[in-house]
C-alpha cells in the first residue's frame, strides 16, 4: 500500500514523535476550535500518518485508545481502525474518550451505531462538549478504487452518521465525525472530489476526516 499523497502536498501543521508521524494539510479549512462553529456545512480535513513504527504492538498508546482496545465492540472487522482513529483523535485534536461503542445507548435497536464517543473542550473555557466519531475504510480487495466506490461509501456511512446521531440516548452530541482511512493519496483525492458534488442533505451536519495511512493492518484488522 503506497501513501503518495497529492491531498496534502502542502502541510500546515505537523507533529513528529518516535511511533506517530502526523500531518494536515494547509489546504483544509481546519482548526482544532472549528470544533466550536456551528457552521460546519461542507467541511473536510486530509490527514497524513506516517508510523515510524509499522507494528501495532509498537505504537504508544494513550490512555483512551488503550481502553478502546480492551472492551468489546459491536463486531465486524474493524476494531483496529477504530483504535488507531481513536488514537489520532486524541493527538491530532486533543479530545478525550467518552463513551466506546458499546457503552452508547440508543432509543431504537437494530439502527447506525456511532463508534466512539470523545469529549472537547476549548481552552480557557468550562464547556465540555461531546463528539461522536464513525470509523470507515476507502478501500477495494485486489482491484483499484472507484467513483462508485467513494460515492456508496460516503452516502451509506453520512446517512448512518445522520441517523445514528438522532439515536442516542444517554448523550448529547454537538457534532459528528466521519473518520475515513485511505491506503493513497489518490484515493483520499477520490473520496474528496465525490464529497465535494454531495447535495447538503448528505454533508451539512457531519465533518469529514480523510487519512492517509501506511498501515496494512489498518485494513485488514490483522495485527
Amino acid at each position: 500500500m503506497t501513501t503518495t499523497n497529492s491531498l496534502i502536498s502542502n502541510i500546515t501543521w505537523s507533529k513528529v514523535t518516535k511511533d506517530l508521524n502526523s500531518m494536515i494539510s494547509s489546504n483544509n479549512r481546519f482548526s482544532r476550535f472549528s470544533l466550536e462553529s456551528n457552521v460546519i456545512e461542507g467541511s473536510i480535513i486530509g490527514t497524513f500518518i506516517n508510523p515510524a513504527c509499522r507494528q501495532y504492538e509498537n505504537i504508544n498508546w494513550r490512555f483512551g485508545a488503550e481502553r478502546m482496545s480492551r472492551l468489546p465492540n459491536a463486531g465486524g472487522k474493524s476494531e483496529l481502525s477504530e483504535i488507531l482513529s481513536c488514537e489520532i483523535m486524541e493527538r491530532i485534536l486533543g479530545v478525550e474518550l467518552n463513551k466506546t461503542e458499546m457503552e452508547i445507548d440508543y432509543f431504537f435497536m437494530n439502527q447506525s451505531m456511532t463508534d466512539y464517543l470523545v469529549t472537547f473542550q476549548q481552552p480557557n473555557y468550562l464547556t465540555k462538549y461531546s463528539i461522536g466519531v464513525s470509523v470507515t475504510r476507502a478501500f477495494a480487495y485486489r482491484r483499484r478504487y472507484t467513483k462508485h466506490d467513494a460515492y456508496r461509501l460516503l452516502t451509506k456511512k453520512l446517512k448512518g452518521v445522520d441517523s445514528s446521531t438522532r439515536n442516542i440516548l444517554n448523550t448529547r452530541i454537538w457534532k459528528q465525525i466521519l473518520h475515513i482511512w485511505c491506503p493513497s493519496g489518490r484515493v483520499a483525492n477520490i473520496v474528496r472530489k465525490v464529497y465535494s458534488k454531495l447535495s447538503k442533505d448528505y454533508t451539512s451536519n457531519t465533518i469529514v476526516m480523510l487519512t492517509v495511512v501506511n498501515c496494512e493492518w489498518v485494513f485488514t484488522n490483522i495485527k
